[in-house]
């Protein structure tokens, strides 16, 4: 960035963009720069990381994100659409990776809350799981015809190794046509750890029959 004369008012080579102000002027080709860098809004924007798409030819048991840029967002947000499953009794669930390795062991918990309508009746369901292999998905959304479920993921903290990762959803689907799911999912990851990398399979070995996700980071 070229120096500006006091005419302008001085602008520093590398500024430092505050939420209340910015110091100096910036010409066109300063803020093409800032943008190119990621540098230009302070306020809160989504970048995208990695975007992942299965499809029923490569139907996986897991679907991981390796890279997760912990060093750059502390907190991400993470968009399932059309998510579908080989067996409609087994629930996805989300772990983490530390160092590169899955965390395997029971240092997982979630609460939920979600609703189930058909046709001809309705009903919510409440409840908590501690000390478990995974934060629970939801639903279990299979490959039929007219089921798939959607949902938005805001991960917490997952680039602070001082404290816990956090996991909180909005979802939404359909199972066989005329049952429809709602509900919200919270989850905390109980060791202090720099979180590098999350994966989504099941409680059990269930393929992943088909689904988009995206993860960005939150600036």
């Amino acid at each position: 960035m070229s120096k500006k004369s006091n005419e302008y008012g001085y602008v520093p080579q590398s500024p430092a963009q505050l939420d209340a102000e910015n110091t100096g002027i910036f010409e066109a080709n300063d803020v093409v720069s800032l943008i190119t860098d990621n540098k230009w809004s302070t306020s809160s924007q989504l970048v995208e990381i990695e975007t992942k798409t299965i499809y029923s030819a490569d139907a996986s048991q897991k679907i991981e994100f390796d890279d997760i840029k912990e060093n750059v967002f502390e907190n991400h947000l993470l968009w399932i659409n059309n998510l579908k499953i080989l067996n409609n009794s087994v629930t996805p669930r989300f772990r983490v990776k530390v160092g590169g390795t899955i965390d395997t062991g029971n240092n997982y918990s979630y609460m939920e809350n979600w609703g189930d309508q058909t046709a001809n009746s309705a009903w919510t369901y409440s409840g908590q799981t501690a000390s478990t292999s995974g934060i629970s998905y939801g639903v279990s959304p299979n490959n039929s015809q007219g089921s798939n479920c959607s949902a938005v993921w805001l991960i917490g903290n997952a680039g602070n190794p001082n404290t816990h990762t956090t996991f909180t959803s909005l979802f939404s689907g359909t199972m066989r046509f005329d049952n429809e799911y709602h509900g919200i999912f919270t989850g905390v990851y109980h060791n202090t750890a720099a979180v590098n990398g999350i994966l989504l399979d099941s409680f059990s070995a269930t393929n992943i029959y088909y689904g988009k996700m995206t993860l960005f980071g939150i600036r």
